[in-house]
């Protein structure tokens, strides 16, 4: 936190040596969420990097916090998700908000993703809303949407 922002030389094997996409998500103390940042495409080698990156990124680089200072890192619950392969779906009716993750992306490009099992999203519906419009996009918009499946790991 105090200037290692360079990702360092690691060696990993097995699953974690594998290319994939990441979120890394970061609650104080109260639970409150304190970042969160994640890949829809690797972006670095392997999970290892990625993730590393992305836990940098919560940190420093979510436009809706402050960077986290030392005297916070004790108190931060860190969370590694890991995502699956991204499904094309019609509609809400093949999305569970507990076991499935959403993009939503409109026709210019502009997308919103929601982490599955988010306490108080209960319904595919409201995953929907809420990624709509972390991206933007209208309610009455024309969207594609997808699912993908997630792994979390927390401290």
């Amino acid at each position: 936190l105090e200037g290692l922002r360079e990702i360092p030389q690691i060696s990993v094997g097995g699953e974690v040596a594998l290319p994939g996409c990441v979120f890394v998500t970061l609650y104080d103390e109260q639970g409150d969420l304190r970042g969160c940042i994640g890949t829809l495409r690797p972006c670095e080698p392997n999970l290892a990097r990625e993730t590393w990156k992305n836990a940098i990124s919560a940190a420093f680089g979510d436009p809706r916090f402050p960077a986290v200072p030392p005297n916070e890192l004790k108190d931060l619950r860190i969370c590694v998700t890991v995502l699956g392969g991204m499904e094309p779906v019609q509609s809400d009716a093949q999305l569970d908000a507990s076991i499935f993750g959403v993009v939503v992306k409109s026709a210019d490009g502009r997308r919103g993703v929601l982490l599955p099992d988010i306490e108080g999203v209960n319904t595919p519906r409201r995953q929907i809303e809420i990624a709509r419009r972390k991206a933007g996009i209208g309610s009455d918009e024309p969207i594609e949407l997808f699912r993908f499946r997630a792994r979390c790991f927390e401290e």
